[in-house]
């Protein structure tokens, strides 16, 4: 057995061990940006070999459960301004997961979800969401982003408490001219983290 058979093997028998690695190198990069040569270059290793194996890894994938948003911002991201609240919808708990079973069982591994809006609070069947997404083994890390102008429900805080790979990422809009509604960014941080 040569060297590439070799790590060839055990890049098969333990990728997901080796998933949270590179995502410490990611992380790494992203807090001091001398390493970010470094970084780039194992990630880039990494998913060169992984082709070669015929494995498909999706680095990163964004999921919008609603357009509906609890702020008109001008200059939002996800360009929900320009859905007239006649034109948002709302996707379906049983028609994410129906597409979301198809793409897993389709994929190697998905290394970050993002899971957005409009507001995804405003989705009622956000912690089954949840609960599906922390189930998933192909999944390394997903997140959801909220503005904080409202609170997660409680089925929602216990969904996430039990999800190690669950993060919560809060957009400051504090400082946006055109948005007059009050955000709810202290009481967000505390019902998520418990601090």
């Amino acid at each position: 057995m040569n060297f590439f058979s070799g790590f060839k093997y055990i890049l098969q028998k333990y990728f997901f061990s080796l998933l949270p690695f590179l995502y410490i190198f990611i992380q790494l990069q992203k807090k001091n940006k001398k390493y970010t040569h470094i970084a780039h270059r194992v990630i880039y290793r990494y998913f060169r070999i992984r082709h070669k194996l015929g494995k498909v890894d999706i680095p990163y994938i964004e999921i919008v459960l609603t357009t509906k948003c609890t702020l008109r911002c001008e200059s939002c991201n996800n360009l929900m301004q320009y859905f007239h609240p006649k034109n948002q919808y709302t996707c379906t708990l049983q028609g994410i997961i129906q597409s979301l079973d198809r793409l897993f069982a389709n994929i190697d591994s998905i290394q970050s979800m993002r899971i957005i809006g409009g507001e995804p609070l405003l989705f009622k069947d956000l912690d089954k969401v949840i609960t599906y997404l922390g189930q998933q083994k192909k999944l390394l890390s997903f997140n959801i982003v909220t503005n904080a102008t409202m609170l997660f429900k409680e089925k929602a805080l216990h969904a996430l408490q039990s999800c190690p790979n669950a993060i919560v990422h809060i957009s400051d809009y504090s400082v946006s001219p055109n948005i007059r509604v009050p955000l709810k960014k202290r009481n967000a941080y505390r019902a998520t983290t418990g601090k």
